[in-house]
Order: structure tokens, then sequence, then C-alpha cells
């Protein structure tokens, strides 16, 4: 994912610096360091610096530079600029998220100046209010590169974040992070889709976390079952900070008013998959009635929807008042007063193909929305035809109906193709879950091809039947072909029986080795192959 231009001598040295938000348009909030997981999908490691602004603010280029990136929100990824800069001969790359549409100003190869309007704030992808995500880059953008703090790297080119801020919020990193498990959840020994599963924690299961503590895909959490301690490692995208079952805790504080800290989403959901309702502008007043996690449920006119917790401030008891509709302090926020305002037409369909997995049971609704009504009970692991999308939803063919289920609760069915071995004995299941109906079963050691994978599992076929099994119960084969005619054996040996003779340029699959003998799977068959016939 590593975004990079030329050579850095075709770029002139970046001497000019500027502010990425106009000073006083915006607050200081969520700073570069570990964290907890703010919305499912997170980082436990933010990589830069959240400026919380208007929907619509303008974002400048903070150096003059080169666009490398520009990528426009889909599948629930943000938008994101990246721009590339010399830096005294050296590359370092500022990057910019979350607009709505990343391409309306500047495309890939275009120079640009400090100070340079580049986009506007948005709140797309896993964002839970309008803000700009600004990080900078030494050496390369991501993958390759090392983030390091834009704030005193700016600050040591005469551009302060901190000063410019309208509110500076001094958050603090907490001891400890509560999370979820949004489906039916393997705990496991260590941090690998291959380690023993410990317990299966249920749908809903309170756990608790450390900031950052992430490793290869995997949270590290400990949790009670059935009174029964555990610790070990979730993995990350199926944990979340609000509670997926919608258990709201209630509040005991005798002043539930606060105000929004900056222009803030409500949604119908504590999640950032929710439909957004409306957007509550700086200063407008809520009334908390309970809380999700990071998430709480509040009251704002005659709405009741959900926020997410860190950008609200508590209001003093004297100054309290009633929770109000109107657009608060800041301009420029989306809901202005007026009968309309919470009204929001319904999401547009854009046609979509291929399958998906539902990773929690779920309720199939005859339209885009929570409150339409329910066409079908969509169980965990089950196999989605996807016909289109609507705004955050999936328009979905299952057991002979037609509705629309939310992209959170589905993975998309990636093809999977080659050859493999079963690890242990299995039974094939008609979907992806361990509950599912029984197909057939799989034997130790017996060959298998792969058809298709998502999360977890794999679809595979074997005589003829297709059926799920976990990924860690399959080694997936790494392709070769033969250089001549040669003996597929039942051992690594020559005095071993042949089973076969595979013909010059016949493909397989190697699945495990064993000094100079590779064990291959051809066709329907395993078994040993001389490595000096392999390529």
């Amino acid at each position: 994912m590593a975004a990079a231009g030329g050579s850095i001598s075709s770029l002139p040295l970046t001497t000019r610096w500027a502010m990425p938000l106009k000073a006083g348009s915006y607050n200081y909030s969520s700073p570069k360091g570990p964290r907890c997981v703010p919305v499912q999908g997170g980082s436990t490691e933010h990589l830069g610096q959240d400026l919380s602004a208007a929907d619509g603010t303008a974002i400048y280029a903070v150096g003059d530079g080169v666009v490398t990136r520009v990528a426009n929100p889909v599948n629930g990824a943000s938008g994101q600029i990246v721009v590339e800069h010399n830096v005294g001969g050296r590359r370092v790359f500022s990057g910019y998220y979350h607009m709505w549409t990343a391409s309306k100003y500047v495309r890939v190869g275009q120079k640009v100046k400090a100070g340079q309007k580049i986009a506007l704030v948005g709140s797309s992808g896993p964002s839970t209010g309008a803000h700009l995500h600004l990080d900078i880059w030494y050496d390369a953008w991501y993958s390759n590169g090392t983030a390091i703090d834009p704030v005193p790297f700016l600050k040591s080119r005469g551009v302060d974040l901190k000063g410019g801020a309208r509110v500076v919020y001094n958050l603090t990193t907490p001891s400890t992070c509560t999370y979820y498990a949004a489906t039916t959840l393997n705990l496991r020994s260590s941090a690998s889709l291959a380690a023993p599963v410990k317990v299966v924690l249920p749908h809903g299961t309170k756990v608790t976390s450390w900031p950052g503590a992430y490793s290869n895909g995997f949270v590290r959490v400990k949790a009670t079952v059935k009174g029964v301690a555990y610790s070990g490692w979730a993995w990350h995208p199926y944990v979340t900070p609000s509670d997926p079952t919608g258990r709201p805790v209630a509040l005991t504080t005798a002043n539930p008013t606060h105000k929004a800290t900056a222009n803030l989403n409500m949604r119908d959901l504590a999640s950032t998959s929710g439909q957004r309702l409306l957007v509550i502008a700086t200063g407008g007043k809520v009334k908390v009635t309970g809380t999700s996690g990071t998430w709480s449920k509040i009251t704002y006119g005659t709405r009741t929807g959900w926020v997410s917790t860190a950008y609200l401030a508590k209001l003093p008891a004297a100054s309290s008042g009633s929770s109000s509709g109107s657009s608060g302090s800041s301009s420029g926020a989306a809901d202005t007063t007026g009968s309309n305002v919470d009204k929001l037409p319904a999401p547009t369909e854009r046609k979509a193909s291929g399958t998906a997995l539902a990773t929690s049971k779920q309720t199939m609704r005859a339209s885009a929305s929570t409150s339409a009504k329910a066409v079908k009970t969509v169980p965990s692991g089950a196999v989605l035809s996807l016909k289109a999308t609507a705004g955050t939803w999936y328009k979905i063919a299952y057991g002979g109906k037609t509705g629309y289920l939310r992209q959170s609760a589905a993975t998309k069915v990636q093809p999977a193709s080659g050859l493999g071995m079963m690890k242990s004995k299995q039974v094939l299941r008609s979907y992806a879950s361990t509950s599912a109906a029984a197909v057939r079963t799989a034997s130790a050691g017996t060959a298998v091809t792969l058809r298709a994978a998502a999360g977890d599992w794999y679809q595979i076929s074997q005589r003829g039947q297709v059926g799920w099994v976990r990924k860690s119960t399959v080694t997936k084969g790494s392709k070769s072909a033969t250089t001549a005619g040669v003996h597929l054996r039942t051992g690594a040996s020559t005095s071993r029986k042949s089973l076969t003779v595979l013909k010059k340029g016949t493909v397989v699959y190697i699945v495990g080795k064993s000094g100079t003998w590779r064990k291959t799977v051809a066709g329907s068959r395993v078994g040993w192959v001389h490595g000096d016939y392999l390529k």
C-alpha cells in the first residue's frame, strides 16, 4: 500500500509550510499514540492527529509537494489524500483522511503548494464525527514507512496545530479498554488463526484489553465465561467498543445535559456503521440517557440516537436547560432548524455482485432501515447473494427472499484457487458456521480444492461435494510443476510405493517437506515427490 513518487531529486525542496485547517476553525482532539479501539475496525494505535471541524471546512496542503494518492471512500474505508514532500533530501509524506470526496480538487501526480486547498472536511470511513485526521510519514506512506507525530514535526517548521485550535482537549490514555465480541468469537492462545482456541466467546461478551495491545491482526484480551477467567487473543475485526446487543447502561447522574464539542453525527446504532440521522452542531445541547462502550444514547430535540461520548462535554446544572434541536454556535452544520432537519433521503442503490457471509445472526429488512419490516432471520455464517449496496446496507438474496442487511454484519467472499490438504479430520459445513448442517467428513491428509475464502473460513470441494471449514484446518498448497516424468510416492523415499507417475509439466501443490522431498497434492491424491523434479 505504500505510496511513492519518482526520484526524490525530481522534487524541489519543501521550504514552505502551512496550517492544514484555518486557525480557529477546529478543535484539537485525539493525538498520536496507543489508544482503545474507538469504533469497530479502528486501530489500537492512532497514527496521527485528529482535528475536529465543521463538515465542509477547507483542508490545505501542509507543504509544497506532489499528490501520490487520491482515494474516494469505498467499502467502509475513508477518503484519503497523500502528498509527498522533499525535506532536506528525505521523502516525507503527509496524509489527509475522512473527506467525503477525495478527488474534488486534486489528482495523482499534481503538484500542490503549501496552503493550497486540496479537500473538504468530512466523516467518511471509521469516524465518529466530522474531522481531519492528519499524519506524517518518513520514507514511504504506510506499509514501508515510519509514522511520526505531526504536531512537533510541524511546530518545528512554524506550524502550531495546538496554538491554532479553538479548543484543545487534553485527552489521557486510559489504563484499560472495554470491548465486546461483535459475533461469536474464538479466544486463541496466541495471535494466530492456527493457534488453539481456549474458549468461544458468545456474541456480546464483555472483555478487557489495553491501549495498543495488538499483534498480527489480533487484540489481547481477558474475559470471563461461565465464571471462568480466560486471557488470550481475539480477532481484531470482530472486537467492538460498543455493546452489539444494544443494551444501554442507564445513567444515575442528576444532570444528564451535555453539549457537543464538535459537529457530531447522531446515528441509529452505537456504531459508525449505523445510519446517520443528523448532525448536531458544535455547542448543541443534548440529554444523555445511557451509554454503551464509547457511545452515548441521547435525546436531541424530538429525536433519539447515539453519538460518540468523546465529543460530549457535561454542562453545569445551572446552564443545562433542555435539549434543543437548534443549530448551536457553529456554522456549516448539517442540521439547521426546520421540520425537515431530521429527514434523510433513502440511500442510493448501486448494483453489486458476488457473495458474502453473515458474521452474526441478523434480521433481513424490507428496506435499508432498522425500522423496516423484518423479512427473514439470517443465521451467522449464512452465504448471501449480493444484489446492490445502499448506503451502509447490502441488498441481498437469501433463502428465497430479497431484503437488506447492514454491511457491518457481513464479510464479502473472495475467490480462492488451488489445492490444499486437510490438517485434521473435519466436518464440511453447509455454510461458515459450526452450527451449520454437515455436508460430509474430510479425513486428515486428504486433498481438497479451494473455491472461496471469507473471514477465517475456506469454501472447499472434495469428491464432488462443497462445504466450509476453518482456514486453520487446511494447509494451502504452493503451486509448482514437474520438470520430468516422476513418481508420486506414499512416503519420502524411493523405497516407498508409487501411487502414480506424474507427467512432465503436471501442475501440483506443495503442502510440506522432508529433506529433499516435497509433500505434494496432485489432483485428488496426496503423496511425495523428490524436489529435484519440481520447479
